[in-house]
């Protein structure tokens, strides 16, 4: 009844993708494993709501994905706004890279 590939095993945004429309073309429901939130983001916003209705989204998992991130994805009423920066959105928060370094 439901797809739920992950794109890190994929092979990325565009395999996800090719599924996606796999998924559709068999009237299958496509909602994409909840690890890499920025892609699943960008290729659900591809697709009709009918084809995916939700996106999953790990809790406890994203607040350590978006840790080094100056944009944190943080859903808002239940929704994830589509961040409207260049490529994925992901900006990189170098203070927070520079305080996790180990200097010997």
């Amino acid at each position: 009844d439901y797809a739920q590939p992950d794109p890190d095993w994929t092979g990325g945004i565009t395999e996800l993708r090719k599924i996606a429309i796999l998924a559709e073309t068999f009237d299958v429901k496509f909602i994409p494993h909840g690890c890499t939130v920025m892609a699943n983001l960008h290729v659900i916003a591809s697709l009709p709501p009918s084809v995916c209705p939700y996106l999953e989204y790990l809790i406890r998992y994203q607040r350590q994905q978006n840790h080094f991130h100056i944009n944190k994805l943080v859903p808002v009423d239940g929704f994830l706004p589509l961040p409207d920066q260049p490529g994925l959105g992901i900006e990189l928060d170098e203070s927070a890279i520079l305080s996790k370094m180990v200097y010997s």
